[in-house]
């Protein structure tokens, strides 16, 4: 399964914005090139540099895309896994372009565990949720730290998927003691943006996994349909995944009057009952004269 961002159909997409494929699995990074990730405008071929990291690739475009134009991007057969097997085919999507750049920071959402919490499972890894697609190459071990009581750091593996990034420390927390987590400046979104400041939350202490429930829904109900709802245990990692019918396209997932993610597939670690709705924009009928 891949996710994209842009996503298929999207419209407003900044002209400095990067482009981003998450697989579901780690991919052979020998074969994520310019040759199997490209992007065109129309037939022209758009120039740019390939990077990989954790099961995300992306796409740099050496300069701004042009305002109010179509993009096609695909990730060809030629994309392999570990294990040498290849994409079932091509994967190939479209969006347009805004008018202008991307220039807002982004921020962080969620947490797990929250700000101030006691009582954490000792094996869970900690998580954070961006409010938009983050570059996979600026969320690394000197970007998203963990420190525990004096100042000591908790060394860990940090991975990136969707919008969540997660520190997996490499060993179990300790009982009792204060953790800080921080995620610096240095963690920039595809359009290049830093965070305004540092995001610092603390915790401490040990429990027993809680359940909670993912709930999912489509608007309108026309639009397609949701999975990946059901219960959790805390700090559980979920994904959830719209598909839109034919006729529409996929806008966004909301909480509440939050926009959450722009991706069909949206994946974050459980801490809390949570009400997700994905949003499906009809395709307007095209006037034949």
């Amino acid at each position: 399964m891949i996710s994209v961002d842009p996503a298929d159909n999207a419209t407003g997409v900044a002209i400095n914005k990067k482009i981003l494929v998450n697989f579901s699995e780690v991919m052979d990074v020998l074969t994520l090139t310019r040759t199997t990730f490209t992007l065109k405008q129309g037939t022209t071929l758009i120039n740019g540099d390939v990077t990989y990291a954790g099961t995300g690739a992306t796409f740099a475009p050496s300069g701004n895309l042009e305002a109010n134009a179509v993009y096609t991007a695909t990730i060809t057969t030629g994309a392999k896994d570990l294990a040498g097997n290849a994409m079932v085919s091509d994967y190939v999507w479209s969006f347009t372009t805004s008018a202008a750049p991307d220039v807002t920071p982004p921020i962080v959402l969620y947490t797990y565990p929250p700000d101030n919490t006691s009582g954490v499972v000792l094996n869970r890894s900690i998580d954070a949720t961006f409010n938009e697609a983050m570059d996979p190459l600026t969320i690394t071990p000197a970007t998203f730290t963990l420190t525990r009581t004096g100042g000591l750091t908790v060394t860990g593996r940090v991975t990136y998927s969707g919008n969540n990034c997660k520190l997996q420390p490499d060993i179990n927390l300790i009982s009792g003691a204060i953790y800080t987590a921080t995620i610096t400046t240095g963690a920039r979104d595809l359009a290049g943006n830093a965070m305004a400041q540092n995001y610092q939350w603390s915790f401490s202490g040990v429990s027993l996994p809680t359940s909670y429930v993912v709930s999912v829904s489509p608007t309108p109900v026309l639009g397609g349909t949701t999975s990946g709802g059901g219960s959790f245990n805390s700090g559980a990692s979920a994904t959830v995944i719209a598909t839109r019918n034919v006729g529409y396209t996929f806008t966004n997932w909301t909480e509440g009057v939050s926009v959450v993610s722009t991706n069909p597939t949206y994946s974050f670690a459980v801490f809390g009952n949570r009400t997700l709705i994905a949003h499906f924009t009809l395709i307007p009928p095209i006037n034949i004269r």
